[in-house]
C-alpha cells in the first residue's frame, strides 16, 4: 500500500481537533511516543547486545507502522495534500547513512521528530513554513520506506497494510475515544500492558 493509498485510511481513524496547532501538536507526541517505543528494541540490540527476536521485530514494525500513521494527520493538520517529494539534496543526505543499524535510524528518526516537534511553541501557533514541516515528515517517510523498512526485511508498503490491519480491527467504524481505550486489535490489553 503505497503512501497515497495509506494517507486517507490513516485518517479515517484520527481523532481531529478543532485548530491546526492542536492537530500538529497530536502528531507530534504520537510520533514521539511511537518512536520511544521502536528506538526501546533499537537500544536493547545495539546497547545490550540481544539478538533481534522474532517478538522484537514485530513490535518494531508495529511501532514504525504507528509512527507512520502520524505523518498523514501532521500533512493534514498543514493543509498538504498533495505528495510531498523530497528534493535531490536531501535524498542523498539521508541515503547516505553508512550501513546504519536501527540505533543510527532512530536517532536520525529522532531528529526529524524533533524538528516538527520545535517548530511548535505553545501559545504561539506554528513557527516554521509550512512546507518546512512537510518537508521533516516526508523524512519519515523515506528513513521508513528506504531504510527502517528494509533493515525489518519489509517494504513501507508493508508496514503501511499491516497498519491499517491494526487499525481496521480497533476502529471498525471510525475513531472514537471508548474504542482507543478498548484496544480490540489487542484484545483490550491496556496500554501499559501490550
Amino acid at each position: 500500500m503505497n503512501f497515497e493509498e495509506y494517507r486517507p485510511l490513516a485518517l479515517r481513524t484520527a481523532k481531529m481537533f478543532p485548530t491546526q496547532h492542536e492537530n500538529l501538536r497530536h502528531a507530534a507526541l504520537g510520533l514521539i511516543t511511537e518512536l520511544g517505543e521502536f528506538a526501546t528494541e533499537a537500544k536493547r540490540m545495539v546497547i545490550y547486545g540481544r539478538e533481534m527476536t522474532p517478538e522484537m521485530r514485530d513490535h518494531m514494525i508495529e511501532e514504525i507502522g504507528d509512527m507512520m500513521w502520524y505523518v498523514p494527520l501532521g500533512l493534514h493538520a498543514l493543509e498538504q495534500h498533495d505528495i510531498i517529494v523530497l528534493d535531490a539534496a536531501c535524498k542523498r543526505e539521508l541515503a547516505a547513512l553508512p550501513d546504519a543499524d536501527n540505533g543510527d535510524l532512530s536517532v536520525n528518526l529522532a531528529v526529524m521528530v524533533g524538528g516538527i516537534a520545535s517548530a511548535l511553541v505553545p501559545s504561539k501557533g506554528v513557527t516554521e513554513d509550512a512546507a518546512t514541516i512537510a518537508r521533516m515528515f516526508a523524512g519519515i517517510v523515506f528513513i521508513i520506506d528506504y531504510l527502517v523498512a528494509p533493515a525489518l526485511s519489509m517494504s513501507g508498503n508493508e508496514i503501511r497494510r499491516l497498519n491499517i490491519e491494526k487499525l481496521r480491527k480497533r476502529f471498525p467504524e471510525k475513531y472514537s475515544d471508548d474504542a482507543a481505550e478498548a484496544r480490540a486489535d489487542k484484545g483490550g490489553l491496556p496500554a501499559s500492558v501490550s
